[in-house]
């Protein structure tokens, strides 16, 4: 069977910064009053990514642009395009003022008027500038289109011939364009007229077909699920050599099954007073440092100067830094395969403490996919485990570790990647006996009024679906902090609802039997 290298799944990817680019339309009819303005429901979609950005994503790039507008403002001077931001990261002066357009405190038609003579091609094109020369070679580039036009070029062919062409050569730099199309009361926005050679539409199916097109505030949603896919920034573990036998090694890479959000770490600032004649006061980083100094002498110490010391029959014994780092080292970092195990053989206490995904490597050594792929379908033809040792590091201990094949998946005509489920198995004097006592003996109606308890508490929602409600209202007090916003109560949906009369009966009950357990 021929095994080709598989395209790593959505959740490899975002290893880099992303430089995003909104593209709003701001013609006559995404300004056409009705009971959801598009141009409003345009900037309410654009204030929310925005503020997911700041959260999540501090080191990405955001731009915005608004073309078929009166007002320009680009390099190029072009008429009809107005660049609301160029390139840099989210700050809140532009939350703020799309905020204000969202919610109609700035009058859009007054500060940036509106026409429909503006030709895409111009637009893709300052598009392009601004990812060529404002951006990182490196960096993940997208750009969002939002407009409720989806034929803006009827009237001419070789306008709509040629912005076709613009939108391929982004392609060409690497920019995937997404377009977020909007729906009027009289006309159902329909992509396939004019944006084919557009890379994502999002569609109430999900595919490119002719019919209504979902709102920005459902694209939204969208983009978070496809982004909670990609962040594995932290679930990433370490790269490391797996050798299979002396002689053949291939690579593998270590990911997290479970990442916890956290509040992001505090840091030090300070005021200064500018050098200038303005005399304003400017919010500079605090760089921590720490110096050594000899007790005896007064003398500062640098790095090279300080030993470590353990005592040893009474008396100090001396190591320097690379001493210590020599004696803490077992071996190089690596992954050596021990042996081969039965599935059955590794009992259930073992499997307790935290494990892993082991996967391909096909960057370190070329061919690793194939290998891997062949010792994951003989372990399951097999059902067996491959017992192995592992340092991540080279001044961490030794960990034996059993690889369990994961069995493919297929879900919707998808097919999951192969990988490994790695746990990390305890010493064997990790494992204590615990002094054996006499415990009372549950009865069967104790047994049964927990039962009921359980039964009736089952939840109904997915647990996945519920938030921090610590994170959460960090985030909301600092954005009501920075944006000048009132601050908005969290509702903590971990807690339980009111419980209903039988479920307070049941848990009477339950109280009730096991009263009788303290009185044996």
């Amino acid at each position: 069977m021929d095994i080709t290298t598989p395209t790593p799944p959505s959740d490899f990817q975002r290893k880099n910064n992303e430089s995003t680019l909104f593209v709003v339309d701001c013609s006559l009819p995404m300004l056409e009053q009705t009971n959801n303005t598009p141009i409003l429901e345009a900037f309410r979609f654009l204030e929310r990514m925005l503020v997911y950005k700041a959260h999540n994503h501090i080191n990405d790039n955001i731009s915005v642009l608004l073309y078929n507008t009166k007002a320009k403002q680009n390099d190029t001077d072009d008429e009809g395009i107005f660049i609301l931001q160029p390139f840099e990261a989210v700050n809140p002066a532009i939350i703020k003022k799309v905020d204000a357009l969202a919610k109609g405190d700035i009058n859009f038609e007054e500060m940036y008027g509106s026409i429909d003579s503006t030709s895409l091609t111009k637009v893709f094109w300052v598009c392009s500038n601004l990812f060529a020369s404002k951006t990182q070679s490196l960096d993940m580039r997208r750009l969002f289109l939002i407009t409720n036009q989806d034929d803006p070029h009827m009237k001419d062919s070789l306008l709509k011939e040629a912005a076709c062409s613009q939108i391929k050569e982004l392609g060409k730099i690497g920019v995937e364009t997404v377009l977020c199309g909007l729906d009027t009361p009289y006309h159902a926005f329909n992509p396939n007229i004019f944006y084919k050679p557009f890379d994502t539409f999002f569609s109430k199916t999900g595919d490119v077909v002719e019919g209504s097109y979902e709102s920005p505030r459902t694209t939204f949603d969208r983009v978070l699920k496809q982004d909670a896919q990609q962040r594995t920034s932290n679930r990433f573990l370490f790269t490391l050599p797996f050798t299979l036998t002396p002689g053949l090694t291939v690579g593998v890479t270590g990911l997290k099954l479970v990442m916890a959000e956290c509040r992001p770490s505090l840091e030090h600032a300070t005021y200064t007073q500018s050098e200038d004649t303005t005399h304003t006061q400017l919010l500079q980083p605090v760089e921590t440092s720490i110096a050594y100094k000899c007790a005896s002498t007064g003398r500062f110490l640098t790095s090279e100067d300080i030993m470590k010391s353990y005592e040893y029959g009474g008396e100090k014994v001396l190591f320097t830094k690379q001493e210590l780092i020599q004696l803490r080292t077992f071996r190089q970092p690596g992954m050596v395969v021990l042996g081969f195990k039965p599935q059955t053989s590794l009992q259930w206490h073992c499997t307790v403490g935290s494990s892993f995904i082991i996967a391909p490597d096909e960057s370190a050594y070329i061919g690793s996919t194939r290998l891997l792929h062949s010792l994951h379908t003989t372990l399951l033809k097999m059902n067996r485990i491959a017992i192995c040792s592992m340092v991540i590091a080279g001044r961490l201990t030794p960990r034996i570790v059993a690889l369990i094949p994961q069995p493919e998946l297929s879900v919707h005509s998808m097919v999951s990647p192969f990988v490994f489920s790695a746990t990390v198995l305890p010493y064997a004097d990790d494992i204590r006996a615990l002094p054996v006592q006499s415990t009372p003996k549950v009865t069967l109606d104790q047994i049964q009024a927990a039962k009921a308890i359980i039964q009736s508490h089952t939840p109904r929602q997915d647990p996945f679906q519920h938030t921090n409600p610590e994170i959460q209202r960090y985030r909301a007090m600092l954005e009501a902090y920075v944006l000048d916003r009132e601050y908005e109560q969290i509702i903590d949906s971990t807690l339980p609802d009111v419980l209903e009369t039988s479920v307070r009966d049941l848990i009477t009950e339950f109280k009730t039997e096991t009263e009788l357990i303290k009185r044996v």
